[in-house]
């Protein structure tokens, strides 16, 4: 199986978890289940020849995310290729947003918006992805910043 054939598919739009139709959090079990279904329903030898192109494609998915360790790669592949998908319109340091504290006592992390609103992520979220940041999208429009936090 060609590298090429195993990674995340921007242009299709669909993952392996799309391809055995289960949340990419499901459990091995959950994996097998669904695969073996699908197997079942779209066999050539019992479904016919036009399944065999969406046959291929749930095989080529469980071939991948069946091993532990071929799954995790995916993961990461996929992870990457969707947050490199996003654009950010904007550049933000975390000391450089407005502090808004809850009652509760969680914090979040404000900051304008060109088109009048605001970005608000839980500083806890920065924190967690530190200096890479993350890509957060204003409360009103499409418009996106990338936050990062600056230790």
């Amino acid at each position: 199986m060609a590298a090429a054939a195993d990674a995340p598919s921007a242009s299709s739009g669909q993952s392996l978890y799309d391809r055995l139709g289960v949340d990419p959090k499901a459990t091995g079990e959950q994996l097998r289940v669904a695969y073996r279904a699908l197997a079942l329903e779209l066999h050539p030898d019992k479904a016919g020849d036009h399944a065999r192109a969406r046959f291929d494609a749930v095989q080529e998915a469980w071939e991948r995310l069946r091993d532990e360790e071929s799954r995790r790669k995916y993961d990461a592949e996929l992870l990457h290729e969707r947050s490199t998908a996003l654009r950010a319109s904007t550049q933000l340091a975390a000391e450089d947003c407005d502090i808004d504290e809850a009652e509760d006592g969680s914090v979040t992390l404000v900051a304008p918006c060109r088109c009048g609103a605001c970005f608000r992520v839980p500083l806890v979220d920065v924190e967690s992805a530190g200096a890479r940041g993350l890509i957060v999208t204003c409360t009103d429009c499409s418009l996106r910043a990338h936050i990062s936090d600056s230790e």
